[in-house]
């Protein structure tokens, strides 16, 4: 993030740190799907001092650890995160909370209660706004994947293998993360979208199913581990992230 959006450095340096600490924590864990994907440069891509860039990689590695089961660093990204957010002026605040359906998402596939019922009351919607083209194109690849198609033979099911993931699968991997953070957004932003035939349930089965082809591909058992519920959440002194001003248009 551009530091010129950065009010109390103290707070940002702090965030940084739990970011560092996720990074670190992630790596220890040796998953070679995760550590190949996340790369040398893991920390610089998502530290305060990246371009605005890095709220995206944020959401990837949220996402990524998800997929991977590691609750403990996705608790560490969530506490970074929201220390990011009482570190930044407030005009900037409203553009970086576009993440929290993608926050929310995972954090329910985690069981962490208390951060996905945070953030779903910072996930702004825009009521019955039709969406254009662009939005069916992210869906298809998805409605694809049967028996039969190129789709099929390149990505597989949790069953069976696809080509992509052979090899050096890390633009396969992007892919399936790219459509869980759109299709949440798609899903908490515009519940009523008239021009694409999914719903919040056809969301949800599809997130669900790339979580479970990626654990699969990962060596990982399809279904996530059954996590205790945890109402946990974490707020810096002094800051309410429910109190702060949210639009997804910023």
């Amino acid at each position: 993030m551009n530091k010129a959006y950065i009010a109390d450095q103290s707070l940002a340096d702090e965030s940084d740190d739990m970011y560092a600490s996720a990074i670190e924590l992630a790596r220890e864990k040796d998953l070679y799907p995760v550590t190949k994907y996340m790369g040398k440069k893991a920390f610089k891509m998502i530290c305060s001092s990246s371009p605005m860039g890095s709220i995206r990689f944020q959401e990837e590695f949220v996402a990524l650890f998800t997929v991977a089961g590691f609750r403990d660093v996705v608790i560490q990204m969530f506490k970074a995160r929201i220390l990011r957010l009482a570190a930044v002026i407030p005009l900037s605040k409203p553009s970086i909370y576009h993440s929290l359906p993608a926050y929310e998402v995972c954090a329910s596939h985690l069981n962490l209660a208390g951060y996905a019922s945070l953030f779903d009351k910072k996930s702004p919607t825009v009521e019955a706004t039709p969406l254009d083209a662009s939005a069916e194109m992210i869906t298809q690849r998805y409605r694809n994947t049967f028996p039969g198609t190129l789709e099929f033979r390149l990505y597989g099911t949790e069953d069976i293998r696809g080509t992509h993931w052979k090899g050096s699968p890390n633009s396969t991997i992007y892919t399936y993360l790219d459509e869980i953070i759109r299709f949440s957004n798609l899903w908490k932003y515009y519940p009523d979208n008239t021009n694409v035939d999914w719903g919040p349930r056809e969301y949800q089965r599809a997130i669900l199913s790339n979580l479970r082809v990626m654990r699969s591909n990962f060596g990982l058992p399809p279904a996530l581990p059954d996590f205790p519920t945890s109402e946990e959440t974490f707020m810096p002194e002094q800051f309410d992230l429910l109190d702060q001003e949210a639009s997804p248009r910023e």
